[in-house]
């Protein structure tokens, strides 16, 4: 949400923001972003509602079907 304020408060002109939520790379995930974001279903709506207030281009997510490639529930998080 920060990064979607200092955009809107710039001269930046962009056509879409996309959020990765595929990186599975320990030190990304380690501190709750990347693929882990998943997991914190409450951060990352609240996130993506942030980002929705501040900019006016569309908000593209990338994820994966889940945390653990048996137990698939990215079709959860989408409303």
């Amino acid at each position: 949400t920060r990064l979607s304020e200092v955009i809107s408060n710039s001269d930046l002109d962009i056509d879409f923001l996309d959020m990765n939520l595929g990186c599975p790379i320990d030190v990304i995930c380690n501190s709750g972003a990347g693929a882990k974001l998943m997991k914190r279903e409450h951060a990352l709506r609240d996130s993506i509602k942030g980002m929705s207030v501040n900019l006016k281009c569309p908000i593209t997510v990338k994820i994966r079907t889940g945390w653990d490639q048996n137990k698939p529930f990215a079709h959860k998080l989408v409303p």
